[in-house]
């Protein structure tokens, strides 16, 4: 059987289970908290490469992804980007009030139009007291971030391009995929650069290396799709 007749399902494997990497604050609360924290808590549209916020902003609010997806990146003094996280609906960002911080250590930018629900420190803290479940929830999805931080670390360290990208596009698989037949789409809306920035590439080499999995029929793609049509053979790099 080849590697692409066994993608009628996306393959979990790797670090973490998907149905954990999809972990959300939203899925532990209740169907009425979640009703009464929509009409209760502000909401904000956000468009498509709006900046949500920059590092030194204050840091007086989390964020509750409904809608849309957004990338977590840090840049450094010379401009280089490093995308720290890509996040998608239900899921939560802006963490630094629970933590005690002040200021925003990391920038956030919008990939695709959406909506945000806007919780205050002084919400948060309310919802946690009226949800004690909702605790453990939050030290997972740190815990989680804080092992992606690393996971990526590891990556740019140990792994040269092609590993990296090959290990990238297995990630976004699992939390980003959609099964199409015998293959898998990636729904995430990332750029060539986007890639470039989380593997700690250039955008010439990434889209280099992205031809160079395409002509050996790993992947397919156009200008705004990416699909994975050769799991094995990326596992395989991936672990070069």
């Amino acid at each position: 059987m080849t590697g692409a007749q066994k993608l009628i399902k996306i393959p979990k494997g790797g670090a973490m289970d998907s149905n954990i990497k999809r972990m959300t604050i939203l899925a532990a609360l209740g169907s009425r908290q979640r009703l009464k924290l929509s009409m209760e808590t502000p909401s904000r549209v956000i468009r498509k490469r709006e900046r949500i916020y920059l590092p030194g902003d204050p840091a007086d609010s989390l964020y509750l992804i409904q809608s849309g997806r957004v990338k977590l990146s840090r840049v450094s003094q010379c401009g280089k980007e490093i995308i720290l996280s890509i996040l998608g609906p239900g899921e939560i960002f802006g963490l630094e009030p629970v933590l005690d911080e002040e200021s925003r250590s990391a920038q956030t930018v919008a990939l695709e139009q959406g909506r945000l629900i806007v919780l205050s420190r002084e919400k948060f803290q309310s919802l946690l007291l009226q949800t004690p479940d909702l605790l453990m929830t939050l030290l997972k999805i740190v815990n989680l971030q804080l092992r992606d931080s690393q996971e990526s670390l590891s990556r740019l360290v140990f792994k040269d391009v092609k590993a990296r990208l090959a290990s990238l596009l297995l990630e976004l698989a699992r939390s980003e995929g959609k099964s199409c037949g015998n293959e898998i789409r990636l729904e995430a809306p990332v750029t060539h650069q986007d890639l470039a920035n989380l593997i700690g590439s250039t955008r010439e080499t990434t889209t280099a290396t992205l031809n160079q999995f395409k002509r050996a029929q790993l992947i397919q793609m156009d200008r705004r799709t990416i699909v994975i049509s050769g799991w094995d053979g990326l596992e395989a790099l991936a672990a070069s």
